[in-house]
């Protein structure tokens, strides 16, 4: 897999740029060996899309989810206990 190049701005606007281009060579390279496996391009990159949007969602509600138990964990404490869990 393609490695990551290192962060070379500071601004908002130039890192955001960075990340966008850093992350192309890495969807075009993902996309390719899902293709190779079968997989049509539409369909990889909604798929990435998705994923993508769940971990931001993820990342907003838990920015740091080494520091405590994975939500996966915490389901499986409350199922049973009465607890309402979405």
């Amino acid at each position: 897999m393609t490695k990551i190049p290192p962060l070379t701005t500071t601004t908002s606007m130039d890192r955001a740029r960075e990340a966008v281009t850093a992350m192309e060579a890495i969807i075009r390279e993902l996309v390719a060996d899902a293709n190779a496996a079968g997989w049509g391009s539409k369909e990889v990159l909604n798929a990435i899309v998705e994923t993508a949007n769940k971990q931001r969602l993820a990342y907003e509600e838990d920015p740091d989810p080494s520091d405590g138990p994975a939500v996966d964990a915490v389901k499986d404490l409350q199922v049973g206990h009465g607890e309402v869990y979405d």
